[in-house]
């Protein structure tokens, strides 16, 4: 039998967000949160009784949580929303890209903060993406050690929770790669602001004594804001992480027999393959590679077939 899904649950340190974090985390993520996959909208398919019992887990492991003072981190919310925008706004994993909220069952259950569907000639694909902005380096090896063993069991992720109105699917998605994504509190901060300018029209409600002059410097300053966005490095160490993980990942299922899960891996390859990439200055480099949160996530690939 194959083991739990259930991603462990870290120690979340008290936070002090940045004002434009505590501004995008009261704007943003609320948002984010209601598209969440509704798990009553499965009750023809699952059953009442099905439904129920992972509602209980839920209830369960939220209680937990609470009761421990753990759980992802504002600032790990934070990134899940806006990434899982700009994959929308600004084409981040390409055009036929389209992200999903997972239910909250799955993110607790199957550690998925994001779902992605691809839309390929040959069918459509996914991934899943599990968000960390903690530099410990423990915590992060528990992750990896995760997909470690679901990669040698072949089992990879699941979702049970899933539908999409282009592919037509609806119920649960099975064999899913799941990838970590891990960014420093520093460019989080650099991110909100830019969002925060980008969306500046629109969340001022009231222009009464603004000159026209003034309102159209605001929507300059949020077009220029909204292509920087765009066009932003951590596009790049997000596609990197992604890569460097599907590398390491799809060699570690041949060495072990696990040709299903290789191709997956394989298939993620080729669709960032495809992706036409911002050509980064040296200094934007060299602020990815210096990423503490990356940093960790690098060295333990680097020793990814030492672990244990």
């Amino acid at each position: 039998m194959p083991k739990s899904f259930e991603t462990p649950v870290e120690q979340t340190h008290q936070e002090h967000l940045m004002p434009a974090e505590a501004k995008i985390f009261d704007l943003l993520v609320a948002k984010h949160k209601k598209d969440a996959i509704n798990m009553g909208d499965f009750l023809d398919l699952y059953g009442e009784t099905n439904i129920k019992e992972d509602g209980d887990y839920v209830a369960r492991k939220r209680k937990r949580i609470e009761e421990a003072g753990t759980g992802p981190s504002k600032r790990a919310e934070i990134v899940e929303a806006l990434i899982s925008e700009q994959i929308e706004l600004s084409d981040w994993f390409g055009p036929e890209a389209a992200t999903f909220v997972p239910s909250e069952f799955d993110d607790l259950k199957n550690g998925i903060d994001i779902a992605v569907e691809f839309e390929r000639e040959e069918g459509f694909k996914h991934l899943a993406l599990g968000v960390d902005i903690t530099s410990s380096i423990e915590g992060l090896t528990k992750k990896i050690l995760i997909a470690k063993e679901r990669i040698r069991e072949g089992q990879l992720t699941r979702i049970k929770y899933f539908v999409s109105d282009r592919s037509h699917i609806r119920g649960e998605l099975g064999k899913i790669p799941l990838f970590i994504i891990g960014l420093s509190p520093k460019v989080i901060n650099e991110l909100s602001e830019l969002w925060l300018t980008a969306h500046a029209p629109r969340l001022q409600k009231d222009t009464t004594g603004l000159s026209e002059e003034t309102i159209a410097h605001q929507r300059e300053m949020a077009r220029i804001a909204q292509q920087k966005l765009a066009r932003h490095r951590v596009r790049e160490l997000v596609l990197d992480e992604i890569s460097n993980q599907a590398q390491i990942f799809r060699d570690y299922a041949l060495q072990n027999n696990q040709n299903v899960a290789a191709e997956k891996f394989q298939g993620v390859l080729n669709i960032i393959a495809t992706l036409n990439h911002v050509e980064l200055s040296p200094e934007e480099s060299l602020e990815n590679m210096g990423d503490s949160v990356n940093q960790g996530l690098q060295y333990l690939l680097k020793n990814f077939g030492e672990l244990k």
